[in-house]
């Protein structure tokens, strides 16, 4: 009976010290998340009520607001004829 006691008194301390490294370990996981500029949206999706949560740093922003930039440019140039019938052009 007494090492039934002493086994549970020790599994206890161990458990609350785990779970105060753990604490810590999310408090510094936050600060790096802030650092970082860590954003979730809710973002709709088609087809659904249910919206989508997306998360993302300041810089995976910056580069998807660069791509569709860049994919708009592309979209409104005029397509190059030359390509399609041979005109002679280079």
């Amino acid at each position: 009976m007494k090492t039934l006691l002493v086994t549970l008194l020790l599994l206890s301390i161990s458990a609350c010290s785990n779970t105060s490294d753990q604490l810590a370990g999310a408090d510094s996981n936050n600060e790096n998340k802030n650092k970082m500029d860590y954003r979730c949206e809710k973002i709709p999706v088609l087809g659904s009520s249910i919206p989508k949560k997306v998360c993302s740093t300041a810089a995976q922003r910056r580069a998807a607001e660069k791509l569709t930039q860049e994919t708009a440019q592309q979209v409104r140039k005029p397509p190059n004829t030359c390509a399609i019938v041979d005109c002679g052009g280079v």
